[in-house]
């Protein structure tokens, strides 16, 4: 490999994921790249990073197929990756079907981390609090999982009835094992 070519293996660029370094005898790094659609074709790095090339070539044959229709997703000439920026400062994802996902597809992005940390979907009394109060930092180590859900009351009885209703939403999740000594 020469040693100017950025090592780009591994990374995505459109439809198009590198390979392994592609030696070609005329000047310029050249990559070949997997298509999202399974085919390969060899791209020139400088076309790569600046969005010149995003497929082999399926992309453009969608766009015209598309022509006269709502392109959506990233069809759509404004598509910036399926990240914005939603209402109170929180960055939204783009996953049409999601339980959690509003009338046009987006879920905040804090609620995908933590669902994807505690390996299952949160549920509905459940919400997850930013430590620093940075809305659009959501980073792992910086999410808190709470819940909304408080005692009824101060009475003993109340206060076990609502320690065996938690036990009942969250045992499903967990391994409960007796501490008792």
């Amino acid at each position: 490999m020469n040693i100017n070519t950025k090592d780009e293996i591994g990374n995505k660029y459109g439809r198009l994921t590198v390979v392994e370094w592609y030696p070609e005898p005329r000047p310029g790094a050249y990559f070949k790249c997997l298509c999202d659609c399974g085919k390969e074709v060899i791209v020139r790095g400088q076309n790569l990073r600046i969005g010149g090339t995003k497929s082999c070539g399926c992309y453009k044959s969608d766009v015209k197929r598309t022509a006269g229709k709502k392109r959506i997703g990233e069809l759509n000439y404004g598509w910036k990756g399926g990240k914005i920026k939603l209402a109170r400062g929180y960055v939204g994802i783009k996953k049409i079907g999601h339980p959690l996902a509003n009338n046009n597809g987006y879920v905040p992005e804090h609620r995908l981390v933590m669902e994807q940390k505690i390996g299952r979907p949160l549920l509905p009394n459940e919400t997850v609090h930013h430590k620093n109060g940075i809305k659009d930092d959501n980073r792992e180590d910086n999410l808190e999982l709470w819940t909304n859900d408080h005692g009824y009351g101060s009475r003993i009885e109340d206060k076990i009835n609502y320690a065996l209703e938690i036990i009942k939403m969250y045992a499903p999740y967990y391994s409960i094992t007796d501490t008792r000594k």
